[in-house]
């Protein structure tokens, strides 16, 4: 009985994951199509979709969602982190008020919260005058909540022990916030910031809606594109975008080890 709910959960694991995988499979067959047709089942492989990736279409709004996510990572990490410090470790005295604070984007769906900013934007008439920094506020809005909570779930739990015996021998305050505090909370920290990274280049409804001319994202020219033509190209802009955001996820893991909190065997 033990062996065949083994073999069954493993067949269910393997179900789902082949369902994750499949739509991306399809995508990356679709990139290496000889023709300007989509085909799934191609005489040869060409590779000549890849080079369109290069031209300017793309690689322009490429460089600036790949700046955009940056900006925003660091951002929205920063300013959650000190929200998360003063709620889930120092304990301050309106630490429920803060985490509500933190975290109430979260209760809007990000459509509501993209046409909230545009009426925002422009009843103040900041929005052409704000230009880019429109788009850097309205996704630092969005992710601002998820890279708090993921902060906050890195420092429950941290053994407040080794803070005080740190001051026993002698650390003063910022001496054990850089050397103890900090990294114990690193997981959260570089989980936070790639959350937000990932989370915003391919955020589409903020951008949708605060975008201007030549603040364009990737994911908003992809559906422009898509809106008239389809073809291979857009493939290869899919699975190279893909494979880079996932090269700086697995940099920022490698550094940070956030895979470890989200499986639950941070050491606590």
């Amino acid at each position: 009985m033990d062996r065949f709910l083994s073999r069954s959960y493993r067949l269910v694991v393997v179900l789902v994951f082949a369902f994750m995988l499949l739509p991306m499979a399809v995508v990356v067959l679709a990139s290496i199509s000889p023709t300007d047709r989509i085909q799934l089942a191609p005489d040869h492989i060409s590779l000549r979709w890849y080079l369109e990736v290069l031209q300017p279409r793309w690689t322009g709004p490429m460089q600036f969602s790949l700046i955009l996510a940056a900006i925003v990572a660091a951002a929205s990490t920063l300013l959650g982190g000190i929200g998360a410090f003063a709620v889930a470790y120092y304990r301050c005295p309106a630490s429920s008020f803060v985490s509500v604070l933190l975290l109430s984007p979260l209760s809007a769906p990000q459509v509501v919260k993209g046409i909230a900013l545009l009426q925002f934007f422009s009843l103040l008439g900041l929005l052409r005058g704000l230009g880019p920094m429109a788009l850097v506020l309205g996704h630092l809005v969005v992710m601002l909540p998820f890279a708090a909570r993921m902060i906050m779930n890195g420092l429950h739990g941290l053994d407040r022990d080794l803070e005080r015996a740190a001051v026993i021998l002698g650390a003063n305050r910022w001496r054990v916030l850089w050397h103890i505090v900090l990294p114990l909370a690193k997981p959260g920290i570089f989980g936070a910031l790639a959350f937000s990274f990932v989370l915003s280049f391919n955020n589409v409804e903020i951008s949708l809606f605060l975008s201007q001319a030549g603040s364009r994202t990737l994911p908003i020219e992809v559906i422009n594109y898509f809106g008239y033509r389809i073809d291979p190209a857009l493939a290869a802009v899919n699975v190279v975008t893909l494979a880079l955001v996932l090269a700086i996820v697995f940099v920022l893991d490698r550094v940070g080890g956030f895979s470890k909190l989200l499986q639950g065997s941070v050491t606590r």
